[in-house]
């Protein structure tokens, strides 16, 4: 064979080769960067939906939940999303009716073909519909499920597009470098070289740009370049986008924790004004329908200066800004004080206040403001819960190295299924219409303060009848909560 036979042949066969190499490899790192992102976007707008929806469902807010829903469904390649509550019943849903791929398309509960993706599941190239279904939790206590369709054909189609492509034109380079291989074999080989130098680049995960020089130009090289570096680019503008999407989702969780703390420092101000001097208003000689409405006015402001701590309370836990103060004391001196701030509302309903002690145990190492908020939020509880002329009994006793507090009433008790919901945040049980007043906080602000102090809180039932909530707290503290 002729050396102009084999220069042809071995050039073509090298410039094949070389060529199929690089569009094997961007198309691989395409194919596998686009589903990433695919998952990143199904991850980022589940974690963001189920934050955005676990107060409305909490509070039973359907209108809220619709508009998030619509929202959602509204966002690109998202075409349906629905919630479903812990029975899974269904509470909102949307659709985005001018999605084509929507024809067709079943019910969320269906069961249909759809590829059902899961966390860190790969997803195969040729799916075009893509459900997830995520539990909404709050404290590891699942309260519901989003679930979402997303449309992948677009997706899919331009890999599909982009494949074709590529292989067109390493057969039209080909063609083309059979015909000018004489001519033009030493600018195409320099220009292969470099195109290989290139591929290397991206195989070591280096961000670097062809060079002007080989994009250039009107031959198929150039061209093949030139889609390189787009699909290169058009990767880095996805990643970008996402980073971009997920600093805004925690700005606005940032925003959302400044706003509820300057808004309650603002109430705080005129609420301890009104109380001041509602309270000097009471000292006056004043009619007697006049000093009840006083009376009512300082209620009222002491309500809702006691909601606004306890948001705060809620707002520091959930920022992570609570700060222990780990001292002894004295445990007789903590239950006396515990006592005096409950005895006044246990005396307006005639309730009986019993004390039970069990122990020796007179000094303990822990943070004397919070196991004195917990207590106390349990006690007011089972006086607030309670039936008239009822009993409320404070136990402590220990046992080894652990304190034990029993806060035990004979009231009306917990129902057996809101047992299971007893420390979610805002759940008040049932008793949202009651005529008690409450935010429903109190109980997962216990439970979190509580274990910050190395303890734990649970809850029985108390024979024959009412409740029994029992504190254990390690008499010293490990030395790493110190």
């Amino acid at each position: 064979m002729k050396f102009r036979h084999q220069f042809i042949f071995s050039f073509i066969l090298i410039q094949a080769v070389f060529i199929l190499l690089i569009v094997l490899f961007n198309m691989h790192n395409l194919k596998s960067s686009s589903q990433k992102l695919v998952a990143q976007q199904i991850v980022s707008s589940m974690d963001l939906l189920s934050e955005i929806v676990k107060t409305p469902m909490l509070v039973g807010d359907l209108a809220t939940l619709d508009d998030a829903t619509q929202n959602f469904a509204s966002f690109e390649n998202i075409i349906q999303v629905s919630i479903f509550d812990l029975s899974g019943n269904l509470l909102s849903s949307a659709k985005d009716n001018d999605n084509s791929s929507l024809s067709g398309a079943k019910s969320a509960k269906d069961h249909s073909p759809y590829f059902e993706y899961q966390r860190g599941i790969k997803i195969p190239e040729n799916e075009k519909l893509i459900q997830v279904t995520y539990p909404i939790s709050i404290d590891s206590e699942t309260i519901g499920s989003v679930q979402f369709l997303f449309d992948n054909s677009q997706l899919s189609e331009e890999l599909f597009n982009a494949e074709a492509i590529s292989y067109g034109l390493v057969l039209f380079s080909i063609m083309v470098g059979i015909l000018v291989a004489i001519s033009m074999g030493g600018r195409i080989t320099r220009a292969l070289h470099r195109l290989i130098q290139f591929a290397q680049f991206i195989a070591r995960g280096e961000d670097t740009p062809i060079p002007k020089k080989i994009i250039q130009g009107n031959d198929e090289l150039a061209s093949l370049a030139q889609a390189m570096n787009d699909m290169q680019e058009q990767i880095k503008l996805r990643t970008n986008s996402l980073i971009t999407a997920e600093q805004k989702a925690l700005r606005a969780n940032q925003a959302k924790s400044e706003f509820l703390s300057s808004m309650s420092h603002e109430l705080r101000t005129p609420l301890n004004a009104v109380i001041g001097f509602s309270q000097l208003l009471a000292l006056d000689e004043l009619a007697d329908d006049q000093k009840e409405y006083v009376d009512e006015i300082n209620k009222a402001a002491i309500h809702l200066l006691d909601l606004i701590n306890e948001i705060l309370d809620f707002e520091k836990i959930e920022s992570g800004k609570v700060d222990l103060n780990i001292q002894e004391l004295d445990v007789d001196t903590l239950l006396d004080e515990c006592f005096s701030l409950i005895q006044p509302l246990a005396k307006k309903k005639n309730i009986e206040l019993r004390f039970a002690q069990n122990t020796d145990q007179s000094i303990i190492e822990t943070d004397r403001v919070r196991l004195k908020q917990s207590l106390v939020n349990l006690l007011s509880n089972a006086v607030k819960y309670n039936e008239d002329s009822g009993f409320v009994e404070l136990a402590c006793n220990t046992e080894d190295d652990i304190i034990i507090f029993k806060v035990l009433d004979g009231g009306r008790g917990i129902d057996k299924k809101a047992q299971k919901h007893l420390f979610e945040p805002f759940n008040r049980l049932g008793q949202e219409t009651g005529s008690i007043e409450g935010t429903g906080i109190g109980l997962s602000i216990t439970k979190t303060l509580v274990e910050l102090m190395q303890g734990r809180i649970r809850f029985e039932e108390n024979s024959p009848k009412g409740s029994c909530f029992i504190i254990e707290m390690p008499i010293k503290q490990p030395q790493n909560n110190l």
